[in-house]
């Protein structure tokens, strides 16, 4: 089982998403998050195997999010952060960045999401 978090400001965007991956038997979307500050708290309260993050969001953006959870000696050696972010510029800044897997561009493909958790768990989880 693939324990996915999506932390979107966006409720109707996270309700989506997460009806949509709820379709595979072997993916639980086991929180979402609607500003910075309570993603990094669920993030280190329930461990998810994917992070899927908007990088707009209040409290704390997606880059502080990011910044903070590799304070974690344990969580920075993970890359498993799916980024989606609408800014051309941060995806492209975000490509090389060590916790971050994959960037993909809003309006999001959840076609391509499911895609991404696929490669993701083979590559690691198995």
């Amino acid at each position: 089982m693939i324990r996915i978090m999506i932390a979107d400001d966006n409720k109707e965007l996270n309700s989506k998403c997460s009806d949509f991956l709820a379709k595979d038997n072997n993916i639980i979307v086991v929180a979402q998050t609607t500003n910075g500050k309570d993603t990094i708290e669920k993030y280190r309260e329930l461990m998810p195997d994917i992070l899927l993050l908007d990088l707009k969001l209040p409290k704390k953006d997606g880059i502080e999010v990011i910044n903070e959870l590799c304070l974690d000696t344990e969580e920075k050696k993970k890359c498993n952060i799916i980024v989606i972010t609408g800014s051309i510029s941060k995806r492209i800044q975000l490509r090389n960045t060590a916790k971050v897997y994959s960037v993909l561009s809003k309006p999001v493909n959840f076609d391509e999401v499911h895609q991404l958790i696929a490669e993701y768990s083979s590559q690691t989880l198995s």
